[in-house]
């Protein structure tokens, strides 16, 4: 699993161990949720993930990947 975190968000990618596909994603208001219960993600559309920021979050994850 890959994580990002800001101050006030959770972003977790889930990997297949046997391919390079991300399987899962989840995103958490970590203000609100502090122990990450419930993703924001879930049923969520292409829209709400852009107002989320996860496509942001998921280059950071990237970036962070190649480090």
């Amino acid at each position: 699993m890959t994580t990002r975190r800001t101050s006030t968000s959770g972003c977790f990618r889930n990997r297949s161990a046997t391919t390079t596909t991300t399987t899962t994603t989840e995103y958490y208001d970590l203000r609100a949720d502090p122990h990450q219960l419930t993703t924001k993600l879930h049923g969520s559309s292409a829209e709400q993930e852009r107002r989320l920021g996860v496509p942001e979050l998921a280059r950071q994850l990237t970036a962070a990947r190649a480090t």
